[in-house]
């Protein structure tokens, strides 16, 4: 991975060098020409993986002439040593200060920015303890409230709050990059036992469910049933009317036509009872449901939000 990022630097270098050649030849001030040598020096350091040295070189030549095109090499070279907040820093900066002609000669510049991005995690930190000291990896880095959120390398993190009279707030945690993570720290004064936790919800008996399905299955069964009935009730209706029509009935089928007449009008009834009765099941198991099941309350004190952050260079 190293050998990676310098190979990459080296290879951006060359095209960084073209960046600032005209700026340094239409300056004549000694500042600008001593900042035109530091940057000189700051590019063979960088040709030869000195990246410390060449980002000391890198900010002496700014300090004598703020030209932005010294802040796009100071960020390569920044990334070779993975510093890759302070490279973003940089390049967001050249970003935003640079001629449109400048940032022209840096085609893939939306690219490279979405690459450091993607290297950088954004925690934003808050806690009841004004003052508070906040440090990531053993380095401080604000006090609460912080004025923004902070950004910070992705990958393994430990996080601490601190304050005098207080408990240490800690947690570990592997930080996504191009994410914003959000940490509230309640601290503790020193001998105060935390709050115990919230009782959890126990799982509804099993019989609960057992009565919600038991509801559901003998309600379909109904309506399947008096659907069924009034089916038949249809069919003896229509017997009824092919065998005797205008109510007269011939005297041969009479006993016989009699039989599915009374069958028809019991049929009618219950079919009737049936669906009203498996609607009732039905509906009952479906408010019965939520009742039948568990549910277990977690509280989160860490949240993540992807922010959707491209990689491509």
């Amino acid at each position: 991975m190293r050998f990676m990022v310098v190979r990459s630097v080296r290879a951006a270098l060359l095209a960084t060098t073209l960046l600032c050649a005209d700026a340094w030849a239409q300056s004549q001030s000694p500042d600008a020409a001593r900042s035109a040598e530091l940057k000189k020096k700051g590019d063979d350091l960088l040709h030869a993986s000195s990246f410390k040295e060449a980002v000391a070189a890198y900010d002496e030549a700014y300090k004598l002439d703020p030209n932005p095109a010294i802040l796009y090499n100071r960020s390569r070279a920044l990334e070779g040593l993975a510093e890759w907040v302070e490279a973003l820093d940089a390049l967001e900066k050249f970003s935003r200060d640079a001629r449109p002609d400048l940032k022209a000669r840096v085609p893939k510049l939306d690219a490279l920015l979405a690459e450091q991005r993607a290297h950088v995690s954004t925690l934003a930190i808050t806690s009841p303890v004004s003052g508070a000291t906040v440090a990531v990896r053993e380095k401080d880095v604000g006090t609460i409230p912080l004025a923004a959120p902070v950004r910070v390398n992705a990958g393994p993190a430990s996080i601490e709050v601190r304050a005098p009279n207080y408990q240490t707030f800690h947690v570990s945690m592997d930080l996504p990059g191009g994410t914003l993570t959000t940490i509230d720290a309640p601290l503790l004064k020193v001998g105060e036992a935390p709050p115990p936790p919230p009782p959890k919800e126990k799982p509804a008996p099993m019989g609960r469910k057992i009565l919600s399905i038991g509801l559901g299955g003998a309600g379909v069964g109904a309506v399947a049933v008096g659907f069924i009935l009034l089916g038949m009730r249809e069919s003896d209706a229509s017997t009824l009317n092919k065998a005797c029509p205008m109510g007269l009935c011939p005297t041969a089928r009479q006993k016989e036509l009699t039989g599915v007449r009374d069958r028809a009008l019991a049929e009618g009834p219950i079919a009737a009872a049936l669906l009203i009765g498996g609607a009732v099941f039905v509906g009952a198991a479906i408010a019965l449901w939520p009742w039948s099941k568990s549910s277990t309350k977690a509280a989160f004190v860490v949240r993540g939000t992807e922010l959707g952050v491209e990689v491509e260079f």
